[in-house]
């Protein structure tokens, strides 16, 4: 039995039809299109006429060998395009997976009382998904550490956590809270003798000082005008990038963001910031609110989540921060704009906005307000070094009289 073909004209037109019938949603078989496209010119570069297992395998490896030269998501999709052909010789499609997050697990001794201690914080301070996850992660560190080193909980010494200490501070310092606040819970559980949660406090990472990326307000203009906003994604990633470059969200925001946020009649949005837990109210400016719309109405999946943003592709579940953050860094690295040696994230955007009002000569206090400092020390660090202003701040510098240099004591006296 003759291997199944398909010439490398009729890929697009195959996948399109196939695809359908297997089940798979226009926006998957779009998305698969593009990698198709990516495969047919591999095939005329290497002289393939048409489509077999063979040059797929032979795609596989071609895409690992150039995944340092393209994108992952290139690679990513490379792979996955082979596997749906190669599926639908069989007439089979397998759907993605639901999304489930990776659980980390924890070790020993140590690592059952961190699960019943997280699950006391669930119960008792109703902590958020996210605050579960990451004393997850950072318990199970600590567990897999401890049983590395064959410590429980009655050889569990001041020194072995010192040592922890000056290991982890480099790396995770924020997670040493979690760790002394795990382990003042066991010492009020009376499961440890002493309480070692101040050996866990005060620590900051070592790093040199905070370098400011920002754009200046042309080329902002510049990253907005480049977004085709005639496409779905499009249209998303638009409204991410106006809330980002106009009103300083951050990505942790904007992933949060609800309907219930949103006062169209009086043109605000008022929410809890994720990282500050402050109540901020921002006006939302007719760009904004329009391109909002534009998303909500013509391009948001017609599903019964209450965030805002939401995937476009199934199985749909609400964006993350990452998730907001890899569409602006995609807006702004396809922008055309100079990006070498700066940041192209979301927080990039807040800085622009910081600088840009201060170059408009905008107080400190209605900048920190807008971005939701609680001070305006923190604004300090988000401002980039008004250059213009220093200059005008200057003085001359008047010329020193040769006689200086060759009077007595002089360095050219004689």
């Amino acid at each position: 039995m003759n291997p199944p073909k398909i010439p490398r004209g009729e890929l697009e037109r195959y996948c399109r039809t196939k695809f359908a019938e297997l089940g798979m949603t226009q926006s998957s078989i779009h998305t698969h299109i593009l990698a198709v496209r990516y495969l047919a010119s591999f095939m005329e570069r290497e002289g393939f006429a048409e489509y077999t297992s063979e040059v797929g395998e032979k795609y596989d490896v071609f895409s690992e060998e150039v995944k340092d030269t393209y994108s992952p998501r290139h690679t990513r999709y490379a792979h996955r395009i082979v596997r749906r052909l190669n599926e639908s010789f069989n007439n089979v499609y397998v759907s993605h997976p639901e999304h489930r997050p990776r659980r980390f697990t924890m070790q020993g001794e140590i690592g059952n009382q961190g699960k019943k201690y997280l699950e006391y914080r669930h119960l008792h301070d109703r902590v958020s998904f996210r605050t579960i996850r990451k004393a997850e992660i950072c318990l199970g560190h600590f567990s897999m550490f401890c049983k590395e080193h064959n410590v429980t909980l009655e050889t569990l010494s001041r020194d072995f956590l010192l040592q922890y200490v000056d290991i982890r501070r480099k790396t995770c310092y924020s997670g040493l809270r979690i760790i002394g606040a795990f382990l003042k819970f066991l010492f009020e559980q009376k499961l440890i003798s002493h309480d070692y949660s101040g050996l866990f406090r005060n620590h900051k990472p070592v790093c040199s000082q905070k370098i400011v990326h920002y754009y200046t307000d042309v080329e902002i203009r510049r990253i907005e005008e480049s977004v085709d906003r005639s496409t779905k994604i499009g249209k998303q990633k638009y409204a991410l990038l106006l809330l980002g470059s106009r009103l300083g969200l951050r990505a942790s925001d904007i992933a949060g963001l609800k309907g219930e946020n949103m006062d169209w009649d009086k043109c605000l949005i008022t929410l809890i910031q994720y990282k500050t837990k402050k109540k901020i109210t921002l006006p939302l400016t007719e760009d904004v609110g329009m391109a909002l719309i534009d998303y909500i109405s013509n391009a948001r999946p017609k599903v019964k989540w209450g965030e805002i943003f939401i995937t476009s592709q199934q199985p749909y579940r609400p964006l993350t921060p990452g998730n907001v953050g890899n569409l602006i860094r995609s807006v702004i690295n396809s922008s055309g704009i100079e990006i070498k040696g700066r940041s192209v994230g979301p927080h990039a955007l807040r800085h622009s906005l910081a600088t840009i009002m201060i170059n408009k000569d905008t107080g400190l206090p209605i900048i920190s307000d807008s971005l939701g400092h609680s001070a305006t020390q923190s604004t300090m660090s988000y401002v980039a070094v008004n250059v213009t202003s220093l200059l005008e701040c200057s003085l001359e510098v008047p010329l020193v009289n040769p006689d200086f240099y060759i009077q007595k004591g002089g360095i050219f006296y004689e």
